[in-house]
């Protein structure tokens, strides 16, 4: 789930202009509110400090190589569960034998290769040689 940032207002460094016409107090209550609507959502809310730009955005860039490794880590670790599962539940052919032996034909060109799954399922294939 994205992570939204936010960025108090600043006291010191806050100016009203044309993009920001409300007054500190205003700004302090629509963040209020903003953030309130954000966390409802579900969301988790990143507090950037009071620093410098660059350093904001090393925060910022930082938060999104530690998503990154999070979600490449879990594709590894369902990659390795569905290979677990594939593994235990679909077993190879454990055995083959003529079709003599289950006594459905004589003939020595025919091969029975059965395949076990989990839970006692398994299927029967013949393969016929012919001439």
């Amino acid at each position: 789930m994205p992570a939204p940032s936010s960025c108090e207002p600043w006291k010191e460094i806050y100016v009203q202009d044309e993009a920001r016409w409300q007054t500190f107090e205003e700004a302090e209550r629509i963040g209020h509110h903003i953030k309130n609507v954000y966390r409802s959502s579900g969301y988790e809310i990143i507090e950037l400090p009071e620093c410098t730009v660059e350093q904001r955005v090393d925060l910022i860039l930082k938060r999104i190589q530690t998503m990154i490794h999070k979600i490449a880590h879990f594709r590894l670790v369902v990659a390795a569960l569905i290979g677990l599962f594939l593994y235990t539940s679909c077993k190879q052919p454990v055995s083959k034998e003529g079709v003599a032996a289950g006594g459905a034909s004589k003939d020595p060109l025919s091969a029975k290769t059965t395949l076990k799954y989990a839970h006692g399922f398994s299927i029967d294939y013949y393969d016929h040689f012919s001439w």
